[in-house]
């Protein structure tokens, strides 16, 4: 079992394994030994008759390369990060080629649309969604917040919404238009089947069995078949599987293979008490107008990837491709340099950016200074990147005019100390602004904060919304190189 770092595999064994092998008699018998210290079960390796899981940290290749794996379970895999070797999945699967019935399992909630891992897995499989029967008509159909989640609304005179209440919030059948309550829905979930709704290419037509389903069902009731699925898929049972099998309009075979099966399913299926649809609503009344938020919503309530309103999708092909090379340390063009820190427990990442006239920047250099950052060693050596010389390409030096540092997270009062003493060179502690419902502060505030005295210390506050839109508008800029262009 695969999770993103060593310490989120150790944390998972002692909170999820741990407790499940102790509550289960089964399980208490074969899994390692009632010796508290032996080689054969450690917080991240479980040994039992016939076999073994180990559970390691994706971002170490060692770990995951070094052993033959018939399973392969890649928990979060949204949050993995590239190895030298490669991806961490994909080294995985590499050692699965000596056992006959091996399996790859991969689960994470999808993020970003076009940058999620997990949905483009999901986009390379069968793509089955869940479909589940009234339980007052029958007509099956496949769950969705906006389409099926409805609750009461205040309106006012002119028919505009004035009040929302969230808590009579339930499925509404998309045929009769019965409201299920909480036990029905759970009920309906008993009844649940999986479709391939993968679209694909048979008898030289593309089909996409969902299109048609939908084409079926909405038909008028005289021409409406009697069972719309069949229209799109077929049941097809054996030894290990049943699921709907996607089937050619045409010739009737079926297309899409059932080797990579992939899965997506929101809150709307959770069996849970605390995921019921007033859980739903209530969370997107709160989020929706948030953009931050309405991500969060996406992915964790409908198990989707968030679709960015507007703009260009930033694809990091391109970006890495408008790499440039440059004769010197600083480039033609650069005014003055700046520095962004940010602070983490066991090091400090500084970016030095150069900056032109109308705000065009270069990023010129990205330092990692890795040690404890409790200690005052490692902020001597932060200091001594801030004190560096550029020299351009004809001779002329350059130092650093102004630098940020975070001081969110665990290390706030030392980079105060850090900034305090070196106000004098423009040396400023920076936090967030706390923004909410999508409001927009200014990136950097007209009024910064320049006392010494310890007990009056403030960091500037930055405006994250406001700072993320403009990087991201600049981004954008793919032409010539000019004011607000990044390089």
């Amino acid at each position: 079992m695969l999770q993103p770092k060593e310490d989120a595999a150790e944390q998972f064994s002692k909170e999820r394994i741990t407790p499940l092998i102790k509550a289960t008699p089964v399980l208490r018998r074969l899994v390692g030994t009632r010796k508290t210290r032996n080689s054969d079960e450690t917080i991240r390796y479980k040994s039992f008759p016939g076999g073994f899981l180990a559970i390691e940290g994706a971002g170490s290749p060692d770990n995951v390369a070094r052993r033959p794996i018939k399973r392969v379970f890649c928990d979060e895999i949204d949050k993995y990060v590239p190895t030298r070797e490669g991806d961490a999945v994909g080294l995985a699967e590499e050692r699965m080629g000596t056992f006959v019935g091996a399996q790859s399992i991969r689960a994470c909630s999808p993020t970003i649309e076009g940058e999620s891992a997990i949905h483009d897995s999901y986009l390379e499989g069968d793509q089955r969604q869940a479909s589940v029967e009234c339980p007052h008509c029958g007509h099956r159909q496949f769950l969705d917040f906006f389409k099926h989640i409805e609750w009461d609304k205040e309106h006012d005179a002119e028919g505009h919404v004035v009040g929302h209440h969230h808590k009579t919030a339930a499925v509404h059948c998309e045929s009769c238009g019965c409201a299920w309550n909480e036990a029905q829905r759970r009920a309906a979930l008993q009844t649940a089947r999986w479709h391939q709704t993968k679209p694909f290419r048979c008898c030289d037509t593309y089909q996409d069995p969902m299109a048609a389903y939908e084409e079926a069902w909405r038909a008028p009731q005289e021409v409406r078949p009697a069972d719309p699925v069949g229209v799109a898929w077929e049941w097809w049972q054996g030894p290990r599987w049943a699921v709907y099998r996607a089937r050619c309009s045409k010739c009737g075979k079926w297309p899409v293979d059932n080797e990579h099966a992939s899965f997506t399913a929101g809150k709307e299926f959770s069996p849970w008490h605390r995921d019921a649809p007033p859980k739903m609503a209530r969370k997107w009344l709160l989020w929706k107008d948030d953009p931050d938020q309405r991500v969060k919503f996406d992915n964790t309530q409908r198990g989707k990837p968030h679709r960015r309103a507007g703009g260009k999708v930033l694809l990091a092909e391109l970006l890495s491709a408008r790499a440039e090379t440059w004769p010197g340390e600083v480039p033609d063009g650069v005014g003055i340099i700046t520095v962004g820190g940010d602070t983490q427990d066991d090091r400090v990442e500084l970016e030095f950016v150069g900056w032109g006239r109308g705000e065009e920047s270069w990023s010129l250099l990205y330092v990692v200074i890795e040690g404890d950052t409790s200690t005052d060693a490692l902020w001597d050596r932060v200091d001594q990147q801030l004190l560096r010389t550029f020299r351009r390409a004809d001779g002329r030096e350059f130092n650093v005019s102004a630098a940020c540092i975070d001081s969110g997270g665990h290390r706030t009062n030392e980079v105060y100390r850090f900034a305090q003493a070196r106000l004098g060179r423009k040396v400023w502690a920076i936090k967030g602004a706390s923004e909410r419902s999508g409001t927009r502060q200014p990136i950097w505030p007209t009024v910064k904060s320049s006392n010494r005295e310890r007990a009056k210390f403030k960091p500037v506050s930055i405006g994250v919304n406001a700072a993320k839109d403009t990087i991201r508008a600049r981004l954008e800029k793919t032409d010539e190189p000019g004011p607000g262009y990044m390089h």
